[in-house]
């Protein structure tokens, strides 16, 4: 049996360098939910911090960033808000789509971590090494 690795490719590994010239040239303009956010090439509208480590104070904080997302994500419309928030923007992102789905809600994960937080721990934004490559034959019911 070979080894496969699976994973999402969205922002990462081949893409990543891609996703980043993108946000760069074209002038994206987003607002940022993560940790950290320093100055960068990115045209940032607007930062909202959340700790980095807010996944083990989830039970006690997660309603304050839950309504701090709420209020600001309705008050706009048709914006992007790029996630990096670990396993707590997916709930921030679906909480923020059930009651206002009228923006474009991401989870980059840590692909901008190298601009936002001056360093990264991912190898995949050193190189393109990895492919996603969907191989339909290895799929059965």
């Amino acid at each position: 049996n070979p080894i496969y690795t699976t994973f999402a490719n969205i922002f990462v590994n081949a893409n990543w360098d891609e996703f980043i010239r993108f946000l760069v040239h074209e002038k994206i303009s987003y607002t940022y939910i993560g940790p950290k956010c320093t100055d960068t090439v990115f045209s940032i509208e607007e930062y909202i911090p959340i700790p980095e480590f807010l996944v083990n104070d989830w039970d006690s904080k997660g309603e304050e960033y839950c309504a701090r997302m709420e209020s600001i994500v309705t008050k706009h419309k048709n914006k992007i808000f790029l996630f990096s928030g670990g396993p707590i923007a997916k709930i921030l992102i679906a909480k923020a789509w059930a009651i206002h789905p009228h923006n474009i809600y991401l989870d980059v994960g840590s692909s901008m971590d190298l601009f936002m937080k001056g360093s990264t721990n991912r190898c995949y934004t050193s190189g393109p090494q990895k492919q996603c490559q969907f191989t339909p034959h290895l799929l059965t019911l």
